[in-house]
Order: structure tokens, then C-alpha cells, then sequence
């Protein structure tokens, strides 16, 4: 990109903001053109638009309900869920903007911050390869900062409310995100100046509209809560066979390690730009830099704990978005604060924003489409869900269709969306079945016909004395003619 452009597209928030949107509008076109053979949480996102509920099992609602939304307006397809994904992200940006805006003063240093996210893989990689809930999180930290921000700098009920509306938000995004208005809070504290803006009485309104936009799903989750935290607390993997020393000196090893990996490329590449003025930088300080310092410092802190009292001896770079994610502004706030010409940095600076969008495009779309045929490792875009479900159809329409894992249902409502999906497991177990019914699952081998065995607590009221278990087979896509998917299936009719 010509470095004239680039001075343009960094000039403003604005100016950034549509070189953002053009990027992510090529991101979902890309998808889009790829075959909508589904990714884990596009799958999860395909199956669970058929419900709105108050929970979901592990992870809050909040993503759920605006792409249960979308699909209600603009119906199930690869753009409508591709399309709220990086619809959200590109907020996300927005307001990192503005809350950029409101520290720096600077339009000029607010979209440089903005496009700085860019530096962050959990942010302009991990998307491109799946996440929802985790770009739901991303937006509200970013709204919440802007809110505080923007409170701390010309405070207002609307700015109060900003926070509140962003914190009930982002605990229904992540249950980890409810560390970080706590975190602020405290870290405020310690500010004789900013500590009355925490006292403020707006403070009553903004948390009143918090505690409203989690009541739903709290109220759930008091009835769900081991359903909920489970699949949190594995990832977080508890390692029963260590002493609690042990387990906490581990975990801490792995919060640090996931704190460096979470940084390391921002940083760097910031050293890179700003190499003779990097030392300047990093002694420069003020009121601002020592807030945000002092956020981080008591999340870690937090965190610490959290591992001390649950056991957990993994922290994955994902679990830390909320906490780091302000790491490039914290950079922009140091340069700020050093009061040093920016201008040669800056110009290093640009052309990786470019860069960085290109590499971030390629990775998906090349090992589905260009390497997996040579080396035979298939990504889930390989599965040929569309060849398969044409097959499992061509001779008649199911009612319903019942599978044995959300990642086949949501690959299988992709292709009917007009029908009733369900699982093995509890989410939409309530929901009628429609005779026909269709059921769908992996085999364990070539040779393997067996009935699977969850099928009988899914429709009790069914039995098959005799069932034909048939099934069908496609190569995957882009992939070699011998390595072929298989689907197994059976037909329950109502005679049956």
C-alpha cells in the first residue's frame, strides 16, 4: 500500500474505520466463498439460532442471542453468521478508537491505536480461524473502556451508563470478564482525583442497568451452574494429581507464559518501530499509564487467586482478551506521556498494519483449499457436508433430524434450515419431533452399523426391532479421491 494512502488511513478514526471494513468485508467474503462446511463455533452458532434461551449450557447467551436474531431477519447461511461475527468485531475496533480518543487527544494517535489491535493475534488472527463468544467479550471490553474512559475525562449519566451497559454485557459474553469492572474499581481507588468519579451517585444507575441485563441469565444460572462452569474449569484443566503448591505454582507459570505469548508480537513490533525513543518511552509516566498499570496488575492479581482457590494449572492467551487487550493503547498512552516526536515511528509503523491484515487472510483459506490434498489433514471446511446431506435426502424429506453432536447438527441445519435439528444433548430437547425423523452420526470404523445408544433417551418412545443402518460417504472437499467422510444413518417413521 502506497505510504500516501497510508497516511490518509491513519490520519483518523474515520479514515482507519474504512480501511477496517473493507478488510473485514474481504474476511467474510472470503469465508463465504469457501464451502459452508462449518467451523466448531459456526456450528455451535448454526444449531443454537434455532432457540432463544435464558442459558446455553457453558457459555453465556449473549452472542447466541444476537445471531439467533440475525438469522431470524436474514435467514441461516455463511454470511449471516460470518457476517455478525466480524460485524462485532469491527465495533470492537470503533471503540477502541474512541476510547483511544478519549486518552490520547489525538485523532491522528487514536486510529494508529485502533489499527495497533491488529498487533494482537488473539484479536486479527484467532477470529479468522473460528471464536464468537470470544469477539462478543472483546466488544464489550472495549465499550466498557470507552466508558470509563470517557467518565474519567468529561463524566456524564450518559458516559455512567456506558459502563453500566458494557459490564452487564460482557459478563453474558465471558464469565472471566466480570474480573475487570472490579478490577477498575479498585484500581480507581487508588486515585484521590478518580476516586470520587467512582463515588459519583451516577454510579447507582449504571450498576442498576447492569444487574438488569444479567438478571435473565443469572437467574438461569443459579439453577445451571455446574452445567456452566464445567466446561470452563476444564479448560482451565485441574490437576488433581499435584498438591495445591503445586497446582498454583503451575498455574502461575502458565498465566505468565500466556501474558508474554498474549504481548510478545505487539511489543516487539512496537520496539521495531520506535526503537530509538523506546527506552524514553517505557520511563515515561502519568496519571493515565499508572491507571491502566494498576487494571492490569489487580486482573493478574485476580487471576492469581482464581488459580490459588480453583486449582487451575492452564490459562490459556484467550481466557486473558479483557485484561490485555488494552495493552496497544497502554503503549500509545506511554508515547504521550514521553511528549517526544512520534513522526519516524509512526512512519515504521504503518506499512505493518497492511501486512499483518494480508497474513491474517491467508492461513484458512490456504490449508483447506491448498494443502490439505497433499498432506491429507483436513480442516472441518474439508468435510463434505453439502455432498452428504444431498445424499441423505434424495430419496425423501426428513420432519426432523437428530444428531449426536452439536458440530454435526449445526453442519446439518446449515444445509436444511427449515428443519427442527436436535442432539444427544439437552439444549432444544423440548422442542417436537416431526415424523420422518432423520438420524445422523459418525461411525467408529468402516464396518461399524451399531445403533448408537444415546438414540434411545433422545426418543424413548421408539423402538426399532430391526433397523437398516445405512451410509453414505463423499470425498472431502479440495481433498484426494481415496479419503473419504462417512456418515451413518437410520430413518424412524411413525409406524415404526
Amino acid at each position: 500500500m502506497d505510504r500516501g494512502v497510508l497516511a490518509v488511513v491513519t490520519k483518523n478514526i474515520r479514515n482507519a474505520s474504512l480501511l477496517l471494513a473493507l478488510y473485514l468485508l474481504l474476511t467474510v467474503a472470503v469465508r463465504a466463498l469457501l464451502p459452508w462446511s462449518l467451523l466448531l463455533d459456526e456450528a455451535e452458532q448454526s444449531f443454537l439460532s434455532q432457540f432463544m434461551l435464558a442459558g446455553y449450557g457453558p457459555q453465556p447467551p449473549f452472542y447466541n442471542w444476537i445471531q439467533a436474531i440475525v438469522v431470524s431477519i436474514i435467514g441461516l447461511s455463511m454470511w449471516s453468521l460470518s457476517g455478525t461475527k466480524f460485524a462485532m468485531l469491527f465495533i470492537c475496533y470503533i471503540l477502541y478508537g474512541l476510547a483511544a480518543y478519549e486518552v490520547l487527544r489525538s485523532r491522528s494517535l487514536a486510529a494508529f491505536a485502533m489499527l495497533s489491535l491488529l498487533t494482537l493475534p488473539q484479536i486479527s488472527y484467532m477470529p479468522q480461524q473460528d471464536l464468537t463468544h470470544t469477539v462478543a467479550v472483546l466488544t464489550a471490553t472495549s465499550l466498557l473502556f470507552y466508558g470509563v474512559f470517557r467518565t474519567l475525562m468529561r463524566p456524564s449519566l450518559l458516559s455512567y451508563l456506558l459502563i453500566g451497559i458494557a459490564s452487564g454485557i460482557g459478563v453474558i459474553c465471558k464469565y472471566n470478564f466480570a474480573i475487570l469492572p472490579i478490577a477498575i474499581c479498585l484500581a480507581l481507588l487508588f486515585d484521590s482525583n478518580w476516586r470520587r468519579k467512582l463515588l459519583d451517585w451516577r454510579m447507582l444507575p449504571a450498576i442498576g442497568v447492569a444487574l438488569v441485563i444479567v438478571a435473565p441469565h443469572a437467574i438461569w444460572l443459579i439453577g445451571n451452574f455446574d452445567s456452566a462452569s464445567a466446561q470452563t474449569l476444564g479448560k482451565m484443566e485441574l490437576d488433581k494429581s499435584l498438591n495445591l503448591f503445586e497446582q498454583t505454582i503451575r498455574g502461575i507459570v502458565s498465566l505468565l507464559r500466556a501474558t508474554l505469548a498474549y504481548c510478545a508480537l505487539t511489543v516487539v513490533i512496537f520496539l521495531l518501530a520506535f526503537r530509538r525513543d523506546s527506552l524514553a518511552i517505557m520511563r515515561a509516566s502519568d496519571q493515565l499509564t499508572r491507571l491502566i498499570e494498576r487494571i492490569v496488575l489487580i486482573s493478574l492479581l485476580m487471576i492469581v487467586a482464581i488459580i490459588m482457590i480453583t486449582g487451575a494449572t492452564h490459562i490459556t492467551e484467550r481466557w486473558l482478551n479483557p485484561f490485555l487487550v488494552i495493552v496497544p493503547l497502554y503503549l500509545f498512552a506511554k508515547m504521550r506521556a514521553a511528549n517526544i516526536d512520534l513522526s519516524a515511528g509512526l512512519r515504521r509503523l504503518r506499512p505493518v498494519f497492511p501486512v499483518l491484515m494480508i497474513i491474517t487472510l491467508i492461513p484458512l483459506a490456504a490449508r483447506s483449499v491448498i494443502v490439505a490434498r497433499y498432506t491429507g489433514d483436513y480442516t472441518n471446511i474439508n468435510l463434505p457436508m453439502a455432498d452428504l446431506v444431498k445424499q441423505l435426502t434424495s430419496k425423501q424429506m426428513p420432519g426432523s433430524v437428530i444428531t449426536e453432536d452439536v458440530h454435526l447438527a449445526g453442519n446439518i441445519h446449515m444445509q436444511l434450515p427449515k428443519l427442527p435439528v436436535r442432539t444427544a444433548g439437552p439444549i432444544g430437547s423440548d422442542v417436537p419431533l416431526n415424523y420422518p425423523i432423520l438420524v445422523v452420526w459418525k461411525p467408529r470404523s468402516e464396518s461399524d452399523k451399531a445403533i448408537p445408544r444415546w438414540l434411545a433417551q433422545v426418543v424413548p418412545e421408539v423402538s426399532v426391532p430391526n433397523p437398516v443402518v445405512e451410509t453414505v460417504e463423499a470425498p472431502y472437499n479440495f481433498g484426494r479421491d481415496s479419503d473419504r467422510y462417512r456418515l451413518n444413518y437410520v430413518w424412524l417413521h411413525k409406524d415404526d
